[in-house]
């Protein structure tokens, strides 16, 4: 290195130390430095003469092989951060008193992760629903933060639960899915959460969770006027919709009075359906449908809305439920009891309509449509002709729902 010989200076340096000794920066930042320190023995010295140059070294021990690092000529080197690694660095510290300059020590700089990812998410969020055999939208993940590790060197693991959690320990590991985007499987009926962790050098974040529910075909539905076993519930099929996209669907009603007894509106004479939240016959059935077991609840399909006759006891077809329609007295109810109307339509003989209870005894059984006047409820008597001069009498239910 050549030097300026009339720089002014009294002493050479006597040793450079350069620190810190090993640091890591984040990926693509200038938060890093190195900052070299000569000792001088002469403090009369004059320090401005003194001449800075770095060079990146092959390793922590050698200077041999090193890269002269052009520009580079200050006393404080901001590395470069433009690619993970591990790198090493030195100065030399020269003047007219030492014109082949003093070296420093070595200095470690790992450029990577300092702490774990962050904002690990999965889209789309929103839970999916999606019929046994069609694909359901593929989840992305992606990393609000990565740690200070460039984002090609993030790693990715997807997971499944059959809870809403995202607690790694007990997942399932899915084999082979370790990108950031993820095709759930939907070949298999079920419910599953998944969720995806991100990984660097430091640590794994976890996303949130992800609910794909993957509707079976489960057990063949008859045509109306057949039955049907599912989870232990023998029903009869009223009606197959095959227009409603998504279809075919089919009406299906128990064959049996499984769901107790109850009075349709207990202390009120206001018999309107869809109005009852809590305590009457619509809180009954729902509470029912709850308590069922998986392949109903993955095959129900919930209307939009139910409708119900505004004529009391009166036959209406625009008043017969059908997945999608929209009429007077609308629930949003997956179960429910059959209109009137339906009841008429669907089952047309009395001897049809005819409801035992699980004791093979003749029943009673609500509708959910006004009565004779608006103040009853529609029933089908015990021998099966339609009824609507009651409200408070405790009859029994027959829960209907539509299902694939």
């Amino acid at each position: 290195m050549r030097v300026n010989f009339d720089d002014g200076a009294t002493a050479a340096p006597s040793s450079v130390v350069a620190t810190p000794l090993t640091q890591t920066i984040g990926h693509a930042t200038t938060t890093g430095k190195v900052t070299a320190t000569p000792t001088i023995v002469d403090p009369g010295v004059n320090n401005a003469s003194l001449k800075y140059q770095w060079y990146q070294a092959p390793s922590a021990s050698t200077t041999i092989g090193s890269t002269l690092l052009a520009g580079e000529t200050s006393s404080t080197l901001t590395p470069a951060t433009n690619s993970e690694g591990t790198f090493y660095y030195y100065v030399v510290v020269s003047n007219s008193k030492a014109p082949t300059g003093v070296t420093s020590n070595n200095v470690t700089v790992i450029v990577g992760a300092t702490s774990a990812p962050s904002g690990v998410s999965v889209t789309p969020s929103t839970p999916q629903e999606v019929d046994q055999g069609h694909a359901p939208t593929p989840l992305s993940a992606s990393v609000a933060n990565t740690g200070g590790a460039a984002p090609s060197s993030i790693t990715y693991q997807w997971y499944s639960r059959t809870t809403d959690s995202n607690v790694i320990s007990g997942a399932t590991q899915i084999p082979g899915a370790n990108t950031s985007a993820f095709l759930p499987q939907f070949e298999t009926p079920g419910v599953l959460y998944y969720f995806c962790v991100a990984t660097n050098s430091v640590g794994s974040t976890a996303s949130n969770t992800v609910k794909v529910e993957i509707k079976g075909q489960g057990v063949p539905i008859p045509s109306p006027g057949g039955t049907v076993t599912i989870d232990n519930i023998e029903w009869r099929v009223l009606a197959t919709d095959t227009t409603t996209p998504g279809g075919p669907y089919h009406l299906i009603t128990t064959a049996r009075a499984v769901a107790g007894n109850s009075v349709y509106n207990p202390g009120s004479s206001y018999i309107a359906y869809a109005d009852q939240t809590t305590g009457g016959v619509r809180a009954a059935v729902n509470n029912w449908y709850a308590a069922r077991g998986d392949e109903l609840k993955s095959r129900a399909y919930m209307p939009n809305t139910l409708a119900s006759e505004t004529v009391h006891s009166a036959v209406q077809p625009a008043a017969i439920t059908a997945p999608g329609t929209k009429a007077n007295a609308a629930t949003a109810d997956v179960a429910f009891l059959l209109s009137w109307s339906e009841a008429s339509t669907y089952l047309p003989a009395a001897a049809d309509r005819i409801l035992r209870n699980t004791s093979n005894t003749a029943v009673n059984w609500w509708l959910r449509s006004p009565g004779n006047i608006s103040t009853y409820a529609g029933y089908v008597a015990t021998n099966g002709p339609l009824g609507g001069n009651v409200v408070t009498a405790s009859n029994s239910l027959r829960p209907a729902l539509w299902i694939k």
